[in-house]
């Protein structure tokens, strides 16, 4: 028979060896979705009853996951659901999703969730989740049947609500000689008859003074323009003339039989522009770009002035 010593000793033993295994084999759990699928996304606590966001912090180089609770959600009333909405955007991120289930809506009774935000609308009401907006680095934003909405960052509701019916979706305006711009049907540009809004990964924010009715996006590097300006990522470039705004072109390896691809330099009136960035000193009226040549101090000569 153990003394109490010893009894207390083995529970001590017995503890530590539970705590062991529950740290090596980790801590949460993935939630099985409706459909039987593993979501990458959405965990459980194996202690408790909480359920969490999961994303990626990081880089091809390293990086960590990062929880964020979903607060007053409780993994006894809470899934996920496969193939709830319809996936609008780069056609090859929306068909992964679709074919791999990778479309992370949670639900737990009538509160919907999309990557780790609560939906402003009630998931079985009229104002349902109905479609899903992505752009070539993530989901952009969400819409119901009546609005899309658009989030600066993880606050509740979210930030920007527009007519749904009104929506615009700004596609690349073609490039003279360049024939991969037509893949770039979806960028981050979204507007209606009153606003343009630039949105990524969820984060959107309205570009203030820019004008809908002339605005269009230039190419792949983040560039658009209106009548009045030059606009990269959404940020308005001051000092730029908007109406004359053109995508400078190159051939790769300046070889005669390559095709005409963007260079991320593009020029106005007044200046030459590499990445959003002037270049200063080139002059946008004897300025030629060359392709994979950022405008340093050794190569600026050989790219200006020709």
């Amino acid at each position: 028979m153990m003394s109490g010593t010893q009894t207390l000793l083995t529970i001590v033993l017995v503890l530590a060896l539970g705590f062991s295994l529950y740290i090596a084999v980790g801590k949460y759990e993935p939630v099985i979705s409706d459909g039987g699928k593993e979501t990458p996304y959405f965990v459980r606590g194996k202690l408790g009853k909480d359920v969490y966001f999961r994303k990626w912090s990081g880089d091809g180089l390293g990086g960590s996951y990062i929880y964020s609770k979903l607060n007053g959600v409780s993994r006894d009333d809470f899934r996920v659901v496969d193939h709830v909405v319809e996936v609008v955007g780069d056609w090859t991120l929306a068909n992964q999703d679709v074919e791999t289930g990778d479309v992370p809506v949670g639900i737990a009774g009538t509160r919907g969730f999309h990557f780790g935000r609560e939906l402003p609308f009630s998931m079985n009401g009229q104002e349902t989740l109905t479609r899903i907006y992505r752009t070539t680095h993530g989901p952009a934003a969400v819409s119901s049947q009546s609005k899309v909405y658009f989030w600066r960052g993880d606050s509740y509701p979210p930030d920007i609500a527009i007519d749904a019916g009104s929506l615009k979706r700004y596609k690349a305006a073609s490039i003279e000689g360049v024939d991969d711009v037509s893949m770039l049907d979806f960028g981050n540009y979204f507007g209606d008859n009153k606003q343009v809004i630039y949105a990524d990964s969820l984060r959107g924010h309205v570009i203030h003074g820019a004008d809908p009715a002339t605005f269009k996006v230039l190419g792949s590097y983040g560039y658009a323009t209106d009548q009045n300006f030059l606009y990269h990522y959404g940020k308005k470039i001051e000092g730029s003339d908007g109406s004359s705004v053109v995508s400078m072109t190159a051939r790769i390896d300046e070889d005669p039989k390559q095709a005409l691809v963007e260079t991320g330099y593009v020029r106005d009136l007044k200046h030459v522009y590499y990445l959003g960035k002037v270049v200063e000193g080139a002059d946008p009226k004897t300025f030629v770009a060359k392709w994979n040549s950022p405008p340093t101090v050794a190569n600026k000569s050989s790219l200006a002035d020709h």
